[in-house]
């Protein structure tokens, strides 16, 4: 899922408004 966190990051970002690694790290 790290690969599509980075391609859905900025539409996730876009919609939620949450940073796309960091709080899928913790």
């Amino acid at each position: 899922m790290t690969d599509d966190f980075a391609a859905d990051g900025q539409l996730a970002k876009a919609i939620t408004g949450f940073k796309p690694r960091e709080p899928q790290r913790q």
